[in-house]
């Protein structure tokens, strides 16, 4: 697996494919914002590996906790709820 987070050139990202390698999404990142859109599990590429947070996130509960109102949107857009 190769970590894909952050700005990565499309030649960074030929390279992953070239090798086989899957790439890695954060679930935070996905319902965080509507920008994230491409963390969220409906954008996922076959062979992705998927983790709800990294060393540098809060844990998924804690995070949750702090938010006084989290927004919907992401969620709405995945599960159509």
């Amino acid at each position: 697996m190769a970590e894909d987070l952050g700005v990565i050139t499309p030649e960074v990202d030929a390279l992953r494919k070239e090798l086989g390698m899957p790439g890695m999404k954060v679930l935070q990142f996905g319902f965080s914002s509507k920008e994230a859109h491409n963390h969220l599990p409906h954008q996922f590429a076959a062979g992705t590996v998927a983790y709800t947070g990294t060393h540098d996130n809060d844990t998924t509960q804690a995070g949750g906790r702090r938010r006084a109102k989290p927004s919907t949107e992401p969620w709405r857009l995945t599960w159509g709820r």
